[in-house]
């Protein structure tokens, strides 16, 4: 399991969120390896950069709120967008949500209910559910990534979210 350090904790964010503790799946660290990946394209701007990555994902996973800090167990992942800077992601958040047709109604991720982003209805953040997040990244190798911030854009109800058999796994250059 990885966990950042207080430092890291800190830095990116300013709620609890960007404290929360990230546990990959095993499929996530099979895909890397097989992966040969010196540097990567940006969504953006087409730029290739190989120092820091931020993406914006849709994600299938729940939280634990078990432990002091609360874990995030991604079951599965589909990069949505990958880019070059803070600058890449934020011009490019509005076109890939609404591109998903997810509203952005920011959540604390370190809270057990949150509201559906399209209903509002409560959404159990201890079950699985599908979350809209980005992410950034400092690339310490194609396969280590340092998490250096984090957000959770939406989340949706079972009503509003994707059925779970068409979420898409593409998990290459990502950590969540």
């Amino acid at each position: 399991m990885f966990r950042p350090s207080p430092q890291e904790r800190k830095a990116g964010t300013r709620d609890r969120a960007s404290q929360l503790l990230f546990t990959p799946d095993r499929h996530f660290f099979e895909e890397a390896m097989e992966d040969d990946i010196s540097s990567f394209e940006c969504y953006g701007c087409g730029a290739r950069f190989s120092a820091a990555l931020f993406e914006i994902a849709r994600e299938l996973g729940r939280v634990d709120f078990a432990s002091e800090i609360p874990t995030i167990h991604i079951q599965d992942t589909d990069v949505l967008s990958a880019l070059c800077s803070f600058k890449c992601r934020a011009s490019s958040r509005r076109p890939v949500m609404d591109r998903e047709g997810v509203p952005i109604r920011p959540v604390d991720a370190s809270d057990p209910i949150a509201p559906c982003a399209k209903c509002g209805r409560p959404v159990d953040m201890t079950k699985f559910h599908v979350s809209y997040t980005e992410y950034g990244f400092k690339v310490i190798t194609p396969q280590i990534l340092q998490p250096i911030d984090f957000a959770c854009l939406a989340v949706l109800c079972s009503n509003c979210g994707p059925d779970r058999t068409t979420l898409n796994v593409s998990v290459s250059t990502q950590c969540a």
